[in-house]
């Protein structure tokens, strides 16, 4: 996977806040797979302990990010190539936090020209009502079917063993995918797969989960210009209902 550097990010806090710091950060696919920790100014909220298992005094311990957020910034810029593609399991969230670490750290800017959401992948490939859930593990063992291997790597959750998955993942997804195609994939065609938006019959979640959504459009357009209004309305992971609801006139 020379063409494809996968990344992933621990961090203090879940979501895009202001609280949100990052911990850990982990690369691998093109270069040497490196991992590197570091001690952030926000403090690591118990819900993220609980998913990494990093505690405040653990952090402490690393050293201070504005010691080492340059090597982040390094490795990056030494395994970005023009033809890589940037990937990870919601990709949103990883540049994102790392984008805003440079920004405030170093004054500079992370917005790769090439990314792949593998997260996007998964959602298009398998059906929620097979694997319940499109969360990394449920996913890795969906395609792979190795638990025991899938327990041992989730004795410590951190960012290194979340690219190893996410490799695996993608392989095991790869192979989907050109099942469904019925041939063989290049990299530019599988990222183009996954792009390619859904027509939806139900509305996925929230007050409307599982109504036609020619129905909400039809009877609860506030809720529609609701959901519209929001940023991240347009991210990858509601592509396929943003452009079900355009396709059935939903949006003015």
């Amino acid at each position: 996977m020379s063409d494809i550097l996968m990344i992933d990010c621990e961090t203090t806090a879940g979501g895009d806040g202001p609280e949100v710091e990052l911990i850990q950060f982990s690369c691998g696919g093109v270069g040497d797979p490196i991992t590197i920790n570091m001690q952030p100014k926000k403090p690591v909220l118990p819900s993220s302990t609980v998913i990494h298992g990093m505690t405040q005094e653990d952090v402490e311990k690393f050293p201070l990010i504005t010691n080492v957020i340059s090597k982040v910034y390094e490795a990056l810029q030494e395994r970005i190539a023009p033809d890589t593609y940037v990937a990870a399991y919601n990709i949103a969230f990883d540049v994102g936090v790392v984008h805003r670490a440079f920004e405030q750290y170093l004054n500079k800017t992370f917005a790769p020209k090439k990314q792949f959401d593998i997260l996007r992948l998964a959602q298009k490939l398998i059906p929620k009502e097979e694997s319940g859930n499109h969360r990394l593990d449920t996913v890795y063992y969906y395609v792979t079917g190795k638990l025991d291997h899938l327990m041992e790597m989730r004795q410590t959750h951190d960012a290194a063993s979340d690219v190893l998955l996410t490799q695996e993942v993608l392989t095991g997804l790869w192979d989907l995918a050109e099942n469904k195609k019925g041939k063989d994939l290049s990299l530019e065609e599988l990222v183009k797969f996954a792009y390619e938006p859904n027509l939806l019959e139900k509305w996925p979640w929230g007050k409307h989960a599982g109504d036609q959504i020619g129905d909400v459009i039809q009877h609860d357009s506030g809720y529609i210009n609701w959901f519209l209004s929001k940023p991240w309305s347009s991210d990858s992971q509601h592509m396929d209902l943003l452009y079900t609801i355009k396709a059935l006139g939903g949006m003015k």
